[in-house]
């Protein structure tokens, strides 16, 4: 060890000898890793030795099996630390942290600190290219290790000094390790960083240079822009548009360098959002045109272009449906001819299926009715049909069906309708029940279906009911999905058999959920209207709904959000509906169901709808006995005088008008007959004169009259209509004898009599 010749020379052997594994035992191996550190020892700064031992050493963690603890870590560590300028040694001193990076990772961080990275860095003011790309693989297989080393070496500038060295007319070699550098320190997963101004223009014009290393150039601007920051200020989005576009265009371009550029436009797309309607559609018809070109027709289909370029497509049609951006008929068309091509040729590659599906769902929010003009529904039910186990692709085509069915379009429901479409999106509530983007789009799309008869048997007949409602069970936080629920429900139910709406978790579910969102007020007209299909049925499902606390749920709603109108107009049927069974008069009554009923009337008294709902419900609800009373305590009579005004040019409802009236006006059972006010005469008459042809009006208005007239304190404000009753009475009986004939004459006659 004391002899320095003899010991670089011994060294040189064992480097030479290291590089055959054949001509080396490593039996001898840790002997000779303690003679070279004990030789460095006593001449650390000698470069000949050096460069020798970090040789070997490098040679021997590449082929041999050497033990951590016995790598003489320390010379290539303390040669890079060297301040001398020496290309070779800091090449083979490189290449032993290169091999330990590789070969022996863990012991990487216990060797190598900030400091050391420091000091290579501090070297790049070096004028030597040998010299400095030494230390760029250094940088690059530490960068490459882990992304603790490469934010260490980002914290001194490292991209800024390596864009400084490809501008300053490097030659290649350097140039394509600083490129190399950039690309391993932007492809860090941890965050995205600030990038030097220009950096992507830099890059791009090494290409004018060096036409051979655009492909390098590719991969560096995919990973700059993985770690790009959104909207950044240093990207030229059309200067890069056009950079990309043209190497996907020329197809002199080999066909992973063109891969390479859609995979550069999938990252800016992806990070990028704010594109101009001018790149979108250069990037989408160069994508397009590109993959149309390798479908197997003109070209050998080429399933991994395809794939990568998908992914682009997908991004690109993403941001074109955000921002409204719709394609002409032939762009759609020419994307579901590929994709048909990509079902004859890589129905299995998921990936790619979920790609151009995903492109599909993006072009459907702006150009649905293109998409159901070139086959879209077809194509996306086959790819349904194939993966119907594939949870990533049914729940795409669950999206889908939902844009598209959103349409209300009779053809588009029948195409769904008859090429498996509902047998899907059934198939897909049951097996994915956990996936909650399947089951809202799913059901949506069912609700949708739902206004079609056929697909309403196909729905029950699969058992679509049930699955509805383990989907609402399963995603009570999602509103969307809870509304889109009950319109299907609501429609489904009304031509369902009684027999499959036995099971009582049906309405129960819709209960529960009222209860749990009583502000919810588009939800709750929904819902409502759901226990109106049922209570519609038959007297069983009134009863039914009456005990399952149906009736106070609509109240409560009722009361909660008086002035919405479509909410009262439902409510209101509802409870005319169910106040046909007289359990369910006691309980509406009981539950204080009278007064939102009331002022319904009077607050939308403009809607006839409304009205006509309102004055059912008071009809039925007047049955019972008690509730007369109660009606007239809450105003009710009030109500249908300005009612009855404000919708004089309204037979129906001026017919159910006076219907409430002649049910008010009598109480068989307490044996009282109400007082008429001259307003409520006044009403009558005028309905009476209004609708001479109506045997409704004229029935219940001359029932009314009559049952007025049992009291004679009602006697002297039916008289003082006298001139107009006589001929309207004569009429009324003349036209309707079996209905208002009896009932006319007895009105003449007490007249008369008085």
């Amino acid at each position: 060890p004391d002899n320095p010749t003899l010991c670089t020379a011994a060294a040189k052997v064992l480097w030479v000898t290291s590089a055959r594994p054949v001509f080396f035992d490593e039996a001898y191996l840790e002997d000779a890793f303690c003679a070279v550190e004990s030789a460095v020892g006593n001449a650390s700064s000698d470069p000949e030795l050096l460069i020798s031992s970090c040789g070997f050493i490098a040679n021997a963690v590449t082929f041999g099996t050497a033990a951590k603890d016995a790598v003489p870590s320390k010379i290539p560590v303390n040669a890079l630390r060297l301040k001398v300028e020496d290309p070779i040694l800091f090449h083979q001193a490189g290449r032993v942290i290169c091999a330990l990076c590789i070969k022996q990772k863990k012991l990487v961080p216990k060797i190598i600190d900030k400091d050391f990275i420091q000091s290579l860095v501090d070297r790049f003011d070096s004028s030597s290219a040998e010299f400095l790309c030494a230390i760029y693989d250094v940088l690059i297989a530490l960068g490459n290790l882990s992304d603790d080393f490469k934010q260490q070496i980002l914290s001194f500038s490292c991209l800024e000094l390596a864009k400084s060295h490809i501008q300053s007319s490097q030659p290649k070699k350097l140039i394509e390790k600083a490129l190399e550098l950039i690309s391993v320190l932007a492809s860090q997963k941890a965050r995205t960083f600030p990038l030097p101004e220009d950096i992507f223009q830099v890059v791009m014009d090494v290409h004018s240079s060096f036409p051979d290393l655009l492909e390098h150039v590719s991969v560096v601007l995919r990973n700059l822009l993985i770690s790009s920051i959104p909207a950044s200020k240093q990207l030229n989005f059309e200067s890069l548009v056009t950079f990309v576009t043209d190497i996907i265009d020329d197809q002199k371009n080999s066909l992973a360098l063109r891969r390479e550029a859609c995979a550069i436009l999938w990252a800016f797309t992806g990070r990028q959002k704010n594109q101009s309607q001018q790149n979108l559609k250069i990037m989408y018809k160069s994508l397009l045109s590109m993959m149309s070109l390798y479908n197997g027709e003109q070209q050998t289909y080429d399933s991994d272009l395809q794939a990568v370029a998908s992914g682009a497509l997908s991004r690109v049609t993403e941001i074109m449906g955000e921002i409204g951006l719709q394609m002409d008929l032939k762009s759609v068309a020419e994307l579901m001819h590929l994709l048909y091509k990509i079902l004859e040729n890589d129905i299995d590659r998921l990936e790619l299926l979920e790609n151009i599906l995903d492109a599909v769902l993006h072009l459907s929010k702006v150009d649905e009715e293109f998409i159901i003009q070139t086959g879209g529904i077809v194509v996306v039910i086959d790819i349904m049909v194939e993966h119907e186990q594939s949870e990533s692709i049914q729940e795409r085509g669950c999206r889908i069906l939902a844009v598209l069915s959103s349409t209300k379009n009779i053809q588009v429901n029948c195409c769904i309708t008859e090429t498996d479409g509902i047998d899907m999106l059934v198939s897909s509530l049951a097996n994915f029940s956990g996936n909650n983007s399947i089951q809202e789009s799913a059901c949506k799309a069912l609700s949708n279906l739902s206004v079609d008869s056929e697909a309403r048997m196909l729905i029950t007949s699969q058992g679509g009911l049930m699955l509805i409602i383990n989907a609402m069970n399963s995603n009570k936080d999602n509103m969307d999905m809870l509304e889109a629920c009950c319109y299907a429900l609501q429609l489904l139910i009304s031509d369902v058999d009684e027999q499959m709406l036995s099971d009582p978790s049906i309405y129960e579910t819709i209960l529960c959920l009222m209860n749990e969102y009583p502000d919810a007020v588009s939800f709750q007209e929904k819902a409502i209207a759901v226990i109106q299909c049922f209570s519609m049925k038959n007297k069983e499902f009134k009863d039914r709904i009456g005990k399952a606390g149906g009736i106070p749920a609509v109240v409560r709603a009722m009361k909660e959000h008086l002035g919405d109108e479509a909410l009262q107009t439902r409510g209101l049927a509802t409870l005319w509906s169910l106040a046909v069974l007289q359990a369910n008069q006691i309980e509406i009554a009981s539950v204080g169901g009278i007064g939102p009923i009331v002022n319904a009337m009077m607050l939308h008294l403009m809607s006839a709808s409304l009205q006509k709902q309102a004055c059912g419900c008071l009809c039925s609800l007047s049955n019972h006995p008690d509730n007369k009373r109660l009606i007239r305590e809450a105003g009710a009579m009030e109500s249908l005088i300005f009612t009855m005004w404000a919708h004089y040019n309204s037979e129906s409802v001026q017919a159910e008008a006076c219907k409430v009236i002649s049910h008010l006006a009598v109480n068989v059972a307490m044996n009282e007959v109400m007082l008429a006010s001259l307003d409520e005469i006044t009403c009558l008459v005028a309905a009476m004169r209004r609708y001479p042809k109506s045997e409704r009006c004229q029935e219940y208005a001359v029932m009314a009259l009559r049952n007025y007239l049992l009291s004679e304190d009602n006697i002297e404000n039916v008289r003082n209509n006298a001139d107009q009753l006589e001929q309207l009475l004569m009429s009324a009986a003349s036209r309707f004898p079996e209905k208002c004939s009896e009932r006319a004459n007895q009105v003449l006659n007490t007249l008369m009599a008085n």
